[in-house]
């Protein structure tokens, strides 16, 4: 259950303890940290209170103990009190995508500027195919994992290279592993969920050679494989994004869908999804020399919904199936394998 009305009294009371803890800690030169640490977190806890307005609720959380979490739901009220302080603000990213989203959760206003500009990247180094007969909706998931897993096949035996599979949840990620069999042409590895410092290194080290046959990596999208690592020239050649990124239904989702009304599932489920989905695909293509394939598994990238919130560079994306895609992809690498011999 949530709430829109301020949390007043717990607020007085967080007040009342800071006010407590100050006169403690201007006493002790040698403070307990955890005191120290809690002032620190109350005090993080009002100045989150003192912005509250129309766009904030508030929730419990009973687990072993008790939460109480201030949400903001739409940030634009809060940033545009700063944006009046500057002259001019300028936001840029590779992956200000669905730009509609981006543009008004960060408070766009009329009259904004907004610029898109090509990729600088060859369209011909890249290959987007969209696989239409494969469906990851949860009631019909159980009917995908071998689909997907000849999927992968294929293109990991259409060049020898590393190549990354991003699916929208460990519970997915293992379901399909498990009946995955690397046979006799590629080596398999997975992303866990609690993986140490040791072993996140030890999983990308794998990357930084191309061994005697191809290696392939199931990994989960949001994580972090999906974005803020660059795989540059041989490193990766080639990924899969398994569904459209929807996030896990939640009590927040829900908030969001209803704060945005008519637009409520594109802002809490459709974007950030497919911003996601990009920051997953963006792997592989990372400076002009580089090539690589991506494939795109879920009907709904069929449908115009999906189709209009496609970049530009992938305009030129092909519909495939488990019928056609080996030829496709053995096209691709002729064509690359026959440019680098003209160069």
């Amino acid at each position: 259950r949530f709430h829109q009305e301020p949390p007043v009294m717990l607020a007085g009371k967080v007040e009342n303890c800071v006010w407590a803890l100050q006169s403690y800690l201007s006493k002790e030169s040698t403070p307990d940290l955890e005191v120290l640490n809690l002032y620190f977190d109350l005090m993080a806890f009002m100045k989150i209170y003192e912005l509250y307005d129309d766009s904030f609720v508030h929730y419990m959380i009973e687990d072993e103990d008790v939460m109480i979490k201030i949400y903001c739901i739409e940030p634009s009220h809060q940033l545009d009190v700063y944006y009046k302080k500057a002259q001019a603000v300028i936001f840029f990213s590779a992956t200000l995508l669905p730009i509609q989203y981006f543009y008004r959760i960060l408070g766009g206003h009329e009259g904004d500027y907004k610029l898109y500009y090509d990729s600088p990247f060859p369209k011909e180094n890249r290959l987007v195919l969209v696989g239409c007969d494969v469906s990851t909706k949860y009631r019909v998931r159980a009917f995908s994992y071998e689909k997907i897993n000849r999927y992968i096949h294929e293109l990991v035996q259409s060049k020898v290279g590393n190549y990354l599979v991003f699916f929208s949840s460990y519970e997915y990620l293992e379901q399909t592993f498990a009946l995955f069999e690397p046979k006799d042409h590629c080596y398999a590895y997975k992303q866990t969920s609690a993986m140490s410092n040791e072993e996140k290194e030890n999983f990308l080290n794998h990357f930084k050679t191309v061994k005697d046959k191809s290696q392939v990596f199931f990994t989960v999208l949001g994580g972090m494989f999906s974005e803020g690592i660059d795989f540059k020239g041989e490193q990766l050649i080639g990924t899969i994004v398994v569904g459209v990124g929807l996030p896990q239904l939640g009590l927040e989702r829900d908030l969001i869908k209803a704060y945005f009304e008519e637009e409520g599932y594109d802002y809490a489920y459709k974007y950030p999804g497919m911003n996601k989905v990009l920051q997953a695909a963006g792997r592989v293509i990372r400076t002009k020399e580089d090539r690589g394939v991506v494939i795109l598994l879920d009907d709904r990238y069929g449908t115009k919904d999906y189709i209009k919130l496609f970049p530009k560079e992938w305009q030129y994306a092909k519909k495939t199936n488990l019928g056609i895609v080996s030829k496709q992809l053995k096209q691709f690498w002729t064509e690359q394998d026959e440019k680098k011999v003209a160069v």
